[in-house]
């Protein structure tokens, strides 16, 4: 019985430290409307994220205990933000089209060992 508890606090433990993999998609934002992208992390991490199209797309990062890590509201459809995640949970990632068309976004997030 011990020893399945140590081994199953053992299992959570290196869960928790596991190597994070690189997410990737693309999605596509609606003229004048916000999407929300949860990206879970435990360390820092880089993300690139790149529009389609014409439009104007604005981005900020709030860490999980709600203060603003990143903003980008320069004018363009794309960003680079290196994150320091100095609290581990989820971080929200609003990229807002402010354009008058959709723009396809694609996005990386690559975790900083």
């Amino acid at each position: 019985m011990i020893k399945n508890a140590i081994l199953a606090a053992a299992a959570l433990a290196s869960a928790a430290f596991a190597p994070q993999a690189a997410q990737a998609a693309t999605t596509t934002i609606p003229a004048h409307s916000t999407k929300l992208i949860e990206i879970a992390a435990n360390r820092s991490f880089v993300i690139h994220a790149r529009g389609f199209d014409d439009t104007d797309l604005d981005f900020r990062v709030i860490s999980p205990v709600g203060r603003t890590v990143h903003v980008d509201v320069d004018g363009t459809s794309y960003t680079d933000a290196y994150i320091d995640a100095d609290s581990a949970g989820t971080y929200r990632f609003y990229v807002q089209n402010v354009g008058d068309e959709a723009n396809a976004v694609n996005y990386t997030v690559e975790y900083i060992d």
